[in-house]
């Protein structure tokens, strides 16, 4: 029965994907196990608890997203803890992860990139714990595998050769999980790079991966760098992506310098203000999250600073 649960709602979510007028909320962050060196929230797991006090967030919440770490390195408890909670709730499982072919030794490596076999390791766990994987949202694969060029082992592929390394791990993929809904996510930045040549890379690697895999990717979501300019290509940049039948997203979060956990949520708030003043650049997904040191707790929504009361301001100001 657990099976064709899930299964009947891995193919809800499939039928879910094109843009709609009606907004959606994602969630994510720094899990125990994530960059386990750096600090993470200490309540991260209690999100999971019967009666966790998110409730409302939650009851308005899309897809809850996890790092490929968390699946790798993370116990089985946690692990099965984590998606029965979400899947019981009616979220989706989401995994972010790189997708860039990497041989050691090679360009690249990092974000961006999958290592030898991370595919099979991350989405073989999850099948043999039982489990299914909802949305798979790459890890900003044309950004790193072809637009940055100023670090010392940046590849600077080919756009087409970054497509040709995606296709094939998400044929890996898509042999564990069928009905995984498969999307980008990649940097909106104003320096370095002219912004017609990277719309335009943008549009031709959509446009390959398609080709290759015979399916289009079902997002794009945004990581804007909002003090490089990059908060005004979101507009230009999501007509273009909605035109190839794309929902579109924004992440939502503070910014670097920021020195605590109310200053980091206002800022990211502040955000979805603007977003939600400007009809034009309003997305269709609102992706609030963090891999940064902020916010240093997730719980409880009512108190100005923590994740979940990002998530249900955003949800409340979005709609």
């Amino acid at each position: 029965m657990r099976f064709f649960a899930l299964a009947a709602l891995a193919s809800s979510l499939a039928s879910t994907v094109q843009p709609a007028a009606a907004a959606q909320y994602w969630f994510g962050g720094e899990d125990p196990v994530t960059r386990s060196e750096r600090p993470h929230p200490p309540d991260w797991m209690s999100m999971f608890e019967p009666g966790a006090p998110w409730q409302q967030g939650k009851n308005h919440l899309t897809a809850f997203k996890v790092a490929a770490q968390f699946v790798l390195r993370g116990t089985d408890e946690q692990i099965r803890g984590v998606v029965d909670d979400l899947h019981r709730n009616h979220i989706a499982f989401a995994v972010e992860m790189g997708s860039v072919a990497h041989t050691p030794g090679e360009c690249g490596g990092g974000e961006g990139f999958a290592g030898p076999h991370l595919v099979d390791r991350v989405a073989g766990r999850l099948q043999r714990l039982g489990l299914t994987l909802d949305y798979w949202g790459m890890d900003e694969p044309l950004w790193f595998g072809h637009e940055r060029t100023w670090g010392q082992h940046d590849c600077a592929y080919p756009v087409e050769t970054v497509a040709e390394h995606v296709a094939g791990n998400i044929a890996t993929m898509r042999r564990y999980f069928p009905n995984v809904v498969i999307g980008d996510i990649e940097v909106l930045s104003g320096n370095r790079i002219p912004t017609q040549q990277l719309l335009a890379d943008y549009v031709a690697f959509v446009q390959d991966v398609q080709r290759l895999t015979g399916r289009p990717f079902a997002f794009m979501h945004w990581d804007v760098g909002w003090r490089g300019g990059g908060g005004r290509l979101i507009a230009p940049f999501s007509r273009q992506m909605h035109a190839l039948g794309l929902r579109v997203g924004v992440i939502i979060g503070g910014d670097v310098p920021d020195p605590d956990d109310q200053t980091w949520v206002a800022d990211g708030l502040q955000h979805v203000r603007d977003l939600a003043g400007d009809p034009a650049g309003q997305p269709d997904d609102f992706v609030v999250q963090s891999w940064q040191d902020l916010p240093t707790r997730m719980l409880p929504e009512t108190s100005p600073g923590t994740a979940t009361f990002e998530l249900l301001q955003t949800e409340r100001m979005a709609r």
